[in-house]
């Protein structure tokens, strides 16, 4: 079987995954967000996979670019974070961001306003229990993060938000 033909049965058996688990997504966003299930539309799987690849690349040649990077928001507790995420939303627009939740590689990415987003990010991550990305369709560099990470050595937990492009612009103007 050639390489093409391989990746053509993937993103199908992806795709077809990711169709059976839109209901169940749809109610948790829903309670989430506070809107009724079919209110919530997920992109094509095709833009969701470029959407996600190209913000990643971006994310891998920031990590490498030490001048470039990001702005870390670093708390000790979700509620923290939260309240810090909050300040943010004052300011931020009613554009939309694609969300990247964990199974964003076969369920795809959905539209949500940015307000909203730094409204409901903590309540996502806890629904879910993995890294969420916001990404802005219009500037793949520009986006945020949401992850927690539990450091074995010191059992410090760090409750984070990591803003690129033109999120960190934004974040950075506040302080």
């Amino acid at each position: 079987m050639t390489t093409e033909r391989q990746e053509k049965i993937g993103f199908l058996l992806r795709k077809n995954a990711g169709d059976k688990k839109h209901p169940d997504y749809k109610q948790k966003l829903s309670k989430i967000l506070g809107t009724e299930p079919d209110a919530i539309s997920f992109l094509p799987l095709e833009q969701s996979d470029r959407v996600r690849d190209a913000f990643f690349e971006e994310v891998r040649r920031n990590e490498e670019d030490e001048t470039q990077s990001r702005t870390k928001v670093n708390r000790a507790s979700w509620d923290s974070l939260h309240q810090a995420l909050l300040k943010i939303r004052d300011s931020a627009s009613d554009r939309k961001l694609y969300i990247l939740l964990p199974d964003a590689d076969s369920v795809g990415a959905f539209p949500l306003a940015e307000r909203d987003f730094l409204l409901h990010a903590v309540s996502l991550y806890q629904e879910f229990n993995e890294s969420i990305c916001a990404v802005d369709p219009l500037e793949n560099s520009s986006g945020i993060m949401i992850d927690y990470f539990d450091d074995f050595y010191s059992g410090v937990v760090n409750f984070d938000a990591v803003f690129y492009g033109k999120m960190r612009e934004l974040l950075l103007s506040l302080q």
